[in-house]
């Protein structure tokens, strides 16, 4: 899995922004994201991911335990698939 290159992460002003394709293709979206969004989504951009490798991340920067980082992976997973954030 990857994630889609259609987005763009932007920091203004100590804030995060996700810029989305608008559906209706007239522009973009801005979608405000906290600052673990924001590192995991530097941290996979541009490479094949599994829900391990972000658990891995999770582990290493926020020093979550296995079975933490393993379930919080897999809700944020679940939510860049919701929002079609992913790509196969």
């Amino acid at each position: 899995m990857r994630l889609s290159g259609l987005c763009t992460l932007l920091e203004m002003r100590g804030k995060y922004l996700l810029l989305l394709p608008s559906s209706d293709m007239r522009g973009q979206k801005a979608l405000e994201v906290n600052q673990s969004f924001a590192f995991l989504w530097r941290t996979l951009e541009g490479k094949e991911f599994s829900p391990a490798d972000v658990a891995a991340a999770l582990q290493q920067e926020y020093g979550l335990d296995p079975e933490d980082a393993a379930r919080e992976a897999g809700q944020v997973i679940a939510l860049w698939e919701k929002r079609q954030l992913t790509e196969e």
